[in-house]
């Protein structure tokens, strides 16, 4: 009997995110009797969402040094001669990804798969010189090498594809849908609130997301200390881990909010989070592809 076709998927790591956890739970959910999946990731650290993806039976495998073209590239090729033969390459790393796609190309995969899940367009417009000529090349080798695209708004096809991409066979928008059973669970809301040390009646905002430049947490602190000036029984709830969270608990007490505001970390139980300790999401983000945590929000109610 012949063993089913593998697919190797690339991502920056597997830390909860959007996109992260959608690649999760297509693992936990796939019929490995058709297809198996790797992947590979950029983060020598592991990630918390890996336990979850190899119990689903794929293996995570490292190619460290994205930032090193000639050294990733042999890691790389050593993944596809040492692990493959793979019938698809799937990358979520935006520009990286051409990159990727012309070293799996080189290596004869015959199905090459570029996913676009975020619109840089105003951050592109304010990059440096180096930037916008690394961000070029990416997009033109993706255009080159990819044989199938997918977008998850039309703003990522515009920023990955080009904005002729709906003239292109290759590209299509494709949206990362969630399970919905998940937000209709029973829940004893004053149970969650009081896990937390939310107050049960208080109005609260929420926001969900890595502490990273991108989800721009600085003016969303900015935006809750007004809101708060305005409604004293406001409080805020931010979940989420990052590089930037010592940054912005600092930034939260600097703004004297810190008696009315907690940071959850990461978090396995964000769709009972909504539904019983959020008022209100906000999502400030500088750049999107169509953000999996608006689609959570919105089947919270």
């Amino acid at each position: 009997m012949s063993r089913p076709p593998r697919v190797l998927h690339v991502v920056g790591g597997l830390d909860p995110g959007g996109t992260e956890a959608w690649l999760t739970e297509l693992a936990l959910g796939i019929d490995r009797r058709r297809v198996t999946l790797d992947f590979v990731v950029h983060s020598a650290a592991e990630g918390a969402l890996e336990p979850a993806v190899r119990e689903a039976g794929c293996t995570v495998l490292r190619a460290l040094s994205p930032h090193n073209p000639v050294l990733y590239a042999r890691r790389f090729r050593r993944i596809l001669r040492e692990r493959g033969p793979y019938a698809a390459v799937h990358t979520h790393v935006h520009d990286f990804s051409g990159f990727i796609l012309r070293l799996a190309a080189q290596a004869d995969v015959e199905l090459l798969i570029a996913h676009a899940h975020t619109d840089t367009a105003a951050v592109d417009a304010r990059a440096s010189w180096l930037r916008r000529s690394y961000q070029r090349l990416g997009r033109s080798w993706i255009r080159r090498y990819a044989t199938h695209g997918f977008a998850v708004g039309f703003g990522a096809a515009r920023t990955s594809f080009g904005h002729d991409w709906r003239t292109d066979p290759r590209f299509q928008f494709l949206p990362c849908g969630i399970d919905p059973a998940v937000f209709e669970a029973p829940l004893d809301s004053a149970a969650v609130r009081h896990s937390l040390g939310l107050p049960i009646d208080a109005p609260v905002l929420g926001h969900v997301g890595r502490f990273v430049g991108l989800k721009n947490h600085a003016f969303l602190v900015d935006v809750a200390a007004e809101a708060m000036r305005r409604d004293p029984a406001l409080h805020l709830l931010l979940v989420g881990d990052g590089p930037l969270r010592a940054q912005t608990a600092a930034r939260i007490v600097e703004r004297g909010l810190g008696a009315r505001s907690v940071l959850t970390g990461n978090r396995s139980d964000v769709p009972a989070l909504m539904r019983a300790a959020m008022d209100a999401l906000v999502f400030p983000s500088l750049a999107e592809g169509l953000g999996r945590v608006i689609l959570e929000a919105q089947a919270s109610g």
